[in-house]
């Protein structure tokens, strides 16, 4: 089988993967399969890297080159992050389990943070450390997952890409997938009503098709919004966090920041997509 060619779309990219990581990632995929290197093995690098840079941040306040350090190998873990989908596909290797690991992934690399910085918060004396950490990473999970949704949906609507789709009914066999295509669904404004219209509306999607090309000018705008839930920004914000010696905001920003904004885009999406399967 001939594997499926790189779909991405540069419209809906967040800056800096479309300016740093992505080059990067792309750059390096090949070197990675000549090497012999399998795609959940990448994955695994990467979170290795992931996980040293959340122990950096344990030493936060007592010394910046260590918050420097740990920000660099988190950005070296976007960019394998990036690299073991490349692999994947270049190497014809996609799979359930292949999506499961790179999930689990990056969701260990951001616990491990999380434990790391709870653990410092309250030894600090920072009042209810473990409980605002434990909250800030639930809505984490939910905003993440929501995101991954509004991707998926573009890449396979829009660009055609099979691996991409999210079916009706669900579809995931492993019970762990299934559940995380529950939250996505109802954080997403994704029922199935929906995407049986969308599948009328559009029929076989793919660039060569006009009412593909219509939802990517919809919802273009709408995904690059929804980047602020990207792994992208909140490495950011643990960084400038521990940068400043306050991580605690960057927690309480996930909670009362940007879980009523998934809210808000949700409904907005809800609207969108009705508005679209419903033209003429």
């Amino acid at each position: 089988m001939k594997p499926e060619p790189v779909l991405r779309s540069a419209s809906i990219e967040e800056f800096s993967n479309a300016l740093l990581f992505q080059p990067l990632s792309r750059r390096l995929a090949p070197v990675l399969v000549r090497l012999g290197v399998s795609a959940n093995a990448t994955s695994l690098i990467g979170m290795a890297a992931g996980l040293g840079g959340g122990a950096c941040y344990a030493f936060y306040a007592t010394s910046r080159e260590a918050v420097l350090a740990g920000f660099a190998l988190m950005c070296l873990w976007h960019v394998l992050d990036g690299a073991d989908g490349q692999v994947a596909r270049l190497t014809n290797t996609q799979s359930p389990l292949g999506k499961l690991i790179d999930g689990v992934c990056d969701y260990v690399v951001y616990v491990t943070a999380y434990v790391v910085l709870a653990v410092r918060l309250n030894e600090s004396g920072t009042p209810l450390a473990w409980p605002l950490v434990i909250l800030a990473g639930a809505c984490h999970a939910v905003q993440a997952s929501a995101y991954e949704a509004q991707r998926q949906m573009f890449d396979y609507w829009a660009m055609g890409k099979q691996s991409a789709r999210i079916a009706p009914g669900g579809g995931a066999k492993l019970l762990i997938l299934r559940g995380y295509e529950w939250v996505q669904r109802n954080t997403s404004a994704i029922t199935d009503d929906y995407l049986r219209a969308l599948e009328q509306r559009i029929g076989q999607p793919g660039p060569d098709n006009p009412a593909s090309a219509g939802y990517a000018a919809r919802f273009a705008r709408t995904v690059r919004l929804w980047g602020v839930f990207s792994p992208n920004y909140r490495t950011y914000g643990l960084f400038i966090g521990c940068l400043i010696g306050r991580p605690e905001l960057f927690f309480i920003a996930e909670i009362v920041v940007l879980t009523p904004l998934l809210v808000v885009l949700a409904a907005r999406q809800r609207r969108r997509g009705w508005d679209f399967v419903q033209a003429s």
